[in-house]
């Protein structure tokens, strides 16, 4: 099994979870739904049909359950004890081979405490597995535990030293750490090695930004966009920021669009976008970013601006 690519969706995940919860509160009907749903999009997937089977149990359908429990080869099914199923789907979902099937439904949706328990379990019988390790230091990356991810991103260039990814997440650790000449080293060995790889591309312009080459920055942009990964991370919204602080907000603005269009969650890129938008003379547009960004980030700084505008319509 390829345990690199991704086999659920983040539906399965609300489903399976929701289904799961039900099952436990007693409601088996209910649970049902959700997990005939959660089925749907991975019907191979061995914690849902271990629970599909209990539920099915529960509601008195034992022969249905069966052919679930079928699907799960080391489930024990004892009819009279729906107690020794439940017990069982435990017993799988702590299997590392599942964990890491939920570690990476939990990374899909940003769940990255989540992700970094069921990675943790993978870690138990697979310590040297490289997508487990460079799962893992992403997720603290994420996290925002850069020390924490350190060792884990290290761990699996040693094992695969043309872990591209994971050169380039380490380089980002280095500069959250305040070590610009390591983030450079790696993030320079990356492109080396995979020249067209859009994350590195987006963190050697970020590089160029901070060093004041804003034209040499944008080149790498530019780069990244027309790689197979694209600008990644928050590079738009740096490329957009320098745009602006060098008075060519009108440029700034598309970019800004493509951060909102990436992440529309993030209050501060909504901000910045309203921000052209309202420079550029485009009201209606800011006001409606400032409306969006009001919700997402009510205590911004620019929070004051955006409600001041707003009552003008």
């Amino acid at each position: 099994r390829d345990w690199s690519s991704d086999v659920c969706s983040s539906d399965l995940l609300a489903h399976a979870n929701l289904g799961e919860v039900l099952l436990l509160l007693g409601d088996a009907r209910g649970a049902r739904e959700h997990l005939e749903a959660a089925l749907e999009d991975e019907p191979d997937d061995r914690s849902v049909n271990a629970a599909m089977a209990r539920a099915l149990m529960l509601v008195g359908d034992t022969e249905r359950a069966r052919g679930f429990a079928e699907r799960v080869p080391d489930l024990r099914i004892t009819l009279a004890d729906g107690d020794s199923i439940l017990e069982e789907i435990r017993d799988i979902n702590r299997t590392a081979e599942e964990s890491f099937s939920r570690a990476k439904q939990y990374a899909a949706i940003g769940s990255w405490q989540k992700a970094e328990a069921k990675l943790r379990i993978c870690l138990e019988e697979r310590s040297d597995d490289v997508a487990v390790l460079s799962r893992m230091g992403h997720a603290l990356l994420m996290l925002g535990r850069h020390a924490d991810a350190q060792p884990f991103l290290e761990r699996t260039i040693g094992l695969n030293p043309d872990h591209v990814v994971a050169r380039v997440r380490l380089a980002r650790v280095h500069a959250a750490l305040q070590r610009p000449e390591d983030a450079k080293r790696e993030g320079e060995d990356a492109l080396g090695r995979v020249p067209d790889f859009g994350e590195a591309l987006t963190l050697r312009a970020i590089f160029f930004l901070e060093d004041g080459d804003l034209n040499s920055a944008e080149e790498l942009f530019r780069a990244a966009e027309r790689s197979p990964q694209g600008v990644t991370g928050g590079g738009y919204l740096r490329w957009g920021l320098a745009l602006a602080q060098g008075s060519r907000v009108p440029e700034a603005a598309p970019i800004f669009e493509k951060f909102v269009a990436a992440q529309p969650e993030h209050g501060e890129g909504r901000y910045m976008l309203a921000i052209a938008y309202e420079q550029t003379g485009q009201i209606e547009k800011a006001i409606a970013q400032y409306e969006v960004a009001l919700e997402l980030a009510p205590n911004h700084a620019f929070a004051g601006r955006a409600r001041s505008l707003i009552p003008q319509r």
